[in-house]
């Protein structure tokens, strides 16, 4: 599932912790009846929340399977899980963070949405905004709609105001009606007989500000002194390990293959645990989160660690490369990390190369390790 149950169980654990007033309520399923009311804010989290009957304050819902709305809620809706849907009435606004949404009932405020596929089929009294994947509006929006989406976004039903799609294709049915500008970046299909209040303009690529340029170019040096005094200290205070990290490296692809193995396995094997225990039960999910909890800790630290210190036997190794091993450790290192740096400023595949070395340096710290632990063997 693209939506992964092990995160929407840490927010249903931590979520209701925050002290805040109204009324709480965790279980496996968390059901308000037709009959029921509930006078003030609800705050639940469980497998399952199923609201079909009132609540006269805001709703605040986690749910490992879905949250279902089919009655009313006089606030707002913050919910996150899976599967969301809403087919009752919300007099606030809506905010979503799910893999599948759908829509079906009315809202009377905001809608905001970061999910893969949503849909909205109801009436949405103000502005929608999505963070998809792909969307379809068969509903109407009376407001503004704005989507940023990497696949198809698809307008059937109607828009009062602008409309503003940023995605990988844009279609617009012949039932489709905007009240105001048609705006859209990447690919198009607008039938003729659509009713539009103007004509679509397509838009073109964004520019990077010159104040975001700055900032990353920035972030770039900095991160490049980071690893030049983490490697330096590294080279003074642990020559042996260093060295025998970046003479580790002598193929390449053997390298980057150890580096991948020493990150992925514990994180595999942790969501094994996490995954078994959910499939065995549900209700184990949050007891298996906490029990590998100081596993998922130490992991976490480990990636922290490598983020620096995995450049720095693959820095040495490109400078030992690039003077033909002529210069000492230490001076290859320093030549190395001035071509990560260049490697860098190469436009679109930098830093997948760079992200590759990177693996490489991981599986040189590894295979230093076991080589020196071998000698001591020995």
């Amino acid at each position: 599932m693209w939506f992964p149950n092990a995160l929407i169980v840490t927010l249903a654990l931590v979520g209701p912790v925050i002290p805040i007033a109204g009324t709480g309520s965790a279980a496996d399923f968390v059901l308000i009846s037709e009959s029921d009311t509930v006078p003030d804010d609800l705050y639940a989290a469980g497998n399952v929340v199923d609201v079909r009957g009132t609540i006269q304050g805001d709703l605040t819902a986690t749910a490992s399977q879905r949250v279902i709305v089919s009655g009313t809620v006089e606030g707002d809706v913050v919910a996150i899980a899976p599967l969301v849907e809403i087919t009752g009435d919300v007099e606030g606004s809506v905010r979503v963070i799910a893999d599948r949404i759908r829509i079906v009932g009315t809202v009377g405020d905001d809608v905001v949405i970061a999910g893969r596929i949503a849909t909205i089929q109801g009436v949405v009294d103000r502005d929608v905004m999505l963070f998809v994947y792909s969307a379809r509006l068969t509903g109407s929006v009376t407001d503004n709609f704005q989507a940023f989406a990497s696949g198809v976004i698809e307008i059937v039903g109607g828009v009062g105001h602008d409309l503003e799609v940023n995605a990988r294709r844009l279609e617009v049915a012949s039932t489709a009606t905007v009240g105001g500008d048609v705006r859209y970046r990447g690919e198009a299909s607008i039938d003729d007989n659509a009713d539009l209040a103007s004509s679509a303009i397509q838009l073109g690529k964004t520019p990077v500000p010159l104040r975001v340029r700055a900032l990353v170019l920035v972030g770039q040096v900095v991160a490049g002194l980071v690893v030049l005094l983490a490697g330096l200290a590294l080279f003074w205070l642990a020559p042996r390990t260093t060295a025998a990290a970046t003479g580790a490296i002598r193929n390449w692809l053997w390298a980057a293959m150890v580096g991948l193995a020493t990150l992925a396995l514990p994180a595999v094997l942790i969501g094994a645990i996490i995954g078994g225990m959910g499939v065995a039960s549900p209700d184990l999910y949050g007891v298996a989160i906490l029990a590998t909890s100081p596993i998922i800790l130490l992991y976490l630290g480990l990636v922290m660690f490598m983020a620096v210190l995995g450049f720095v036997p693959m820095a040495a190794s490109l400078g030992r490369i690039a003077t033909r091993g002529r210069i000492s450790n230490v001076g290859s290192f320093v030549l190395g990390v001035v071509l990560l740096g260049v490697i860098t400023a190469i436009p679109v595949v930098g830093f997948p190369i760079l992200a590759a070395l990177w693996m490489v340096g991981v599986g040189g710290w590894a295979l230093g390790a076991g080589s020196l632990r071998g000698r001591s063997v020995a």
